[in-house]
């Protein structure tokens, strides 16, 4: 049978070179894994490929001193083999390779590898982060790297650095951070300390809350809702009780109306001759008229909208705290009783519509209200204890129904936003006011 040193430079030792060479890459393979695996007793195997692939490219680079005998007495036995033994050293290679790999692969399955742990890492759904002391990241996952593409346009490789981006544009939200993305998603991030093997380290999440951020919006929107039926529903409470005695004085005055078109009727019928009563005209004359006395005793009382203010205030569950109230007297020495009471109407106009925004969009539960005097001037100042406004606050509906009574009054009404929302109204006692 031809021997090897014959068939070296044919297609034939060609192929048993190439199936040699991948034969030592497949080992040097699973020698890294095996050392991976602390498994270095299958290391022998290695050098076993690297000696056969040797063997075969030093039978070649003597092929020309073979002639003469002048070869090594381990490269010369070995090109005399048959070249159907080195193709059985070939085939036992393979099957030990095959076995080799079969059993790394069920020790991979069955036991708790660093390759195992980061094949798991990278399949959660959520983005993990370990950084070291705080500064050196140590492990990270395939979807903590996704994230901070999106964030910031390019591969996560410095933990801090990537953390100090999210603590600086992230919206703080209780104990993390929320960040949006360019495509609209929300990523929350989250820092905890892990002590393992008395060593500190820093865990950071990360996960996809863009459908909880979407719910809570359409949450506020509809709390928003609530709150503005909550007001109504309060505010109608307190106007119920107004309108039901309304509607009794309305009734006892058409009753009034109604008797005192009787007794014309019964005074014309007296003047013409038809009527010979007169003590039942007189009677009724009599009670038509303490009617009409306490009818016009109840007109001639004038409505105090300061008071009806704080009811309404008290009744959509605002408390009011004045300061300075003493100067509202309409008795005050050196102050016009009109001009008080026309203050008194703003003042409790102001209260109310304080009180009902309070309620509607600030969340809060307390107008508090300071009202001073400085010469001839009347500096009143509204601030409540709920958050300030968002965004720049328009006059209408109520303030700006407010702002119409202050300047029939000739007097000047400023709204602050920032720092937080403030109501100032000034009146001159020296300038005479318009129609209330």
């Amino acid at each position: 049978m031809a021997s090897l040193f014959s068939v070296i430079l044919t297609p034939l030792g060609t192929t048993l070179i190439i199936v040699a060479l991948a034969l030592m890459m497949l080992e040097i393979e699973l020698s890294i894994l095996s050392i991976r695996q602390r498994r270095t007793f299958d290391t022998i195997n290695l050098i076993w490929g690297i000696f056969f692939f040797t063997c075969l490219l030093d039978v070649i680079a003597e092929y020309d001193v073979a002639e003469t005998g002048e070869v090594n007495w381990m490269i010369g036995t070995f090109m005399r083999l048959p070249w159907i033994a080195i193709v059985g050293m070939e085939l036992l290679t393979t099957i030990v390779v095959v076995i080799r790999a079969r059993v790394i692969y069920k020790y991979r399955k069955t036991r708790i590898t660093r390759s195992s742990i980061k094949e798991a890492m990278d399949k959660l759904p959520a983005g993990i982060m370990i950084l070291v002391r705080g500064e050196s990241m140590a492990l990270s996952n395939l979807k903590m790297n996704k994230y901070a593409k999106k964030l910031t346009g390019k591969r996560l490789s410095d933990g801090k650095e990537f953390w100090d981006f999210v603590t600086t544009n992230g919206e703080m939200k209780g104990d993390r951070y929320i960040l949006r993305t360019a495509d609209g998603m929300y990523i929350s991030f989250k820092k905890d300390q892990l002590l393992i093997l008395d060593k500190c380290y820093d865990e950071i999440k990360a996960f996809d809350v863009t459908d909880q951020v979407q719910v809570m919006k359409e949450l506020e929107e509809k709390n928003a809702r609530l709150r503005d039926v909550q007001y109504r529903m309060k505010a109608y409470q307190v106007r119920a009780a107004d309108m039901f005695m309304d509607q009794e004085l309305l009734d006892a005055r058409v009753a009034v109306h109604d008797g005192l078109g009787a007794l014309l009727l019964q005074s014309r019928s007296y003047l013409e001759g038809h009527m010979d009563g007169e003590e039942e005209l007189l009677k009724s004359l009599k009670y038509t008229n303490g009617f009409l006395l306490s009818e016009s005793e109840a007109i001639d009382e004038e409505r105090d909208h300061y008071q009806d203010g704080l009811r309404m205030a008290e009744g959509v569950g605002v408390k009011v705290s004045i300061e300075g109230e003493k100067l509202l007297d309409r008795r005050g020495a050196g102050v016009d009783a009109d001009k008080i009471t026309q203050i008194r109407n703003i003042l409790g106009q102001a209260i109310g519509e304080c009180a009902a925004n309070t309620i509607k969009h600030a969340g809060g539960d307390e107008v508090k209200v300071l009202i001073q005097r400085q010469d001839s001037t009347m500096i009143l100042e509204f601030t409540n204890n709920g958050e300030p406004p968002k965004d720049d606050i328009k006059e209408t509906g109520g303030l700006l129904s407010l702002r119409h009574m202050v300047d029939n009054m000739n007097g000047e009404m400023y709204i602050e936003s920032e720092p937080e929302f403030r109501l100032k109204i000034i009146l001159k006692d020296d300038v005479q006011g318009g129609d209330e």
